[in-house]
């Protein structure tokens, strides 16, 4: 979770967002997202604000694309919640 985290966080800092990943226990928060690593090496991505809302699975530990994901959603509701304010 440690290297996820740091593409995590140099991806926010590449786009000048104060926002940054951290670690709780075994699993890795940023805002509203939890990853969590399944016994089988599955990630999983869930909302915080509803666990059993999966956001994105992968059984490929391809962590740049997971990355990607998890800052590329958290961007959207940002720029979704700045439009319709």
């Amino acid at each position: 979770m440690n290297a996820l985290a740091g593409l995590i966080n140099r991806a926010f800092e590449a786009i000048g967002s104060p926002l940054r990943a951290a670690l709780e226990g075994e699993d890795l928060v940023v805002r509203d997202l939890v990853v969590m690593t399944e016994p089988d090496g599955k990630l999983i991505v869930l909302d915080a604000s509803s666990p059993d809302t999966v956001v994105f699975e992968t059984t490929d530990a391809d962590l740049p694309t997971v990355a990607g994901i998890v800052v590329m959603h958290i961007v959207r509701r940002i720029v979704a919640r700045a439009i319709e304010n």
